[in-house]
């Protein structure tokens, strides 16, 4: 359990227009505000890439190098589903991890 965590979630689109969502993980859907949705990131494959200091550069490096180099050159192809960034907290310090969804090609 870190002490703080944060999701930023790419809602999957086959058009070029996508939604972007920022939410906290839950373990259970409950009591939430009234204006608070409920979303479930789907099970499948991911591949995760972690991203450190400077955080924002870092994972915007890690955006440009996921879909400019290493999915054309893996063995993988991009899967159905949303990409997500997972932030978290660990002793004060801020790490990010971005997810992929992804299959075998």
């Amino acid at each position: 359990k870190y002490e703080s965590e944060c999701l930023g979630i790419y809602k999957y689109s086959q058009t070029n227009r996508f939604k972007f969502m920022i939410g906290v993980p839950v373990h259970m859907f409950g009591n939430q505000e009234v204006d608070f949705i409920n979303y479930t990131i789907p099970a499948t494959t991911y591949a995760v890439f972690s991203a450190y200091r400077p955080i924002t550069q870092s994972v915007q490096s890690i955006w440009d190098y996921i879909y400019g180099i290493w999915l054309q050159n893996s063995e993988y192809t991009r899967g159905v589903g949303d990409d997500f960034e997972y932030y978290f907290l660990r002793q004060g310090e801020l790490f990010a991890d971005v997810y992929i969804p992804v299959e075998k090609a």
